[in-house]
């Protein structure tokens, strides 16, 4: 990063200039080239970042599993899968809806008092 541009996306101006560190590691080349095939990089630096990212998303998801979801049962998973239709009405709406006069009788009419 240089004057609050970040190097990797100059177009994406950031004040926040401790999110990239230059550093120097020890790497496992054959393990580097192995994580890189598996992951679609092509630089060491993108299949760092990939990896961190991926170990970053194993762990939430590993947390997301321990939680307790108590109403999602197999039915509404399955009430949640199922197509659904938005050009037909549904057969219970979530908030009363007001039906319009029918065209034979006339409309009420509103007194405005002055």
């Amino acid at each position: 990063m240089r004057d609050g541009v970040c190097l990797t996306s100059p177009k994406e101006l950031t004040s926040v200039r401790s999110m990239r560190k230059h550093t120097t590691l020890d790497l496992d080349q054959g393990l580097v080239r192995e994580a890189a095939v598996a992951l679609g990089t092509s630089r060491i630096t993108e299949t760092v970042h990939a990896a961190l990212a991926e170990v970053v998303a194993r762990r939430r998801r590993a947390v997301l599993a321990r939680l307790d979801f108590p109403d999602l049962t197999p039915g509404a998973l399955a009430a949640m899968r199922a197509p659904r239709r938005f050009d037909t009405p549904a057969e219970k709406p979530a908030v009363p809806v007001e039906e319009p006069a029918p065209p034979d009788e006339p409309a009420p009419r509103i007194s405005r008092a002055r």
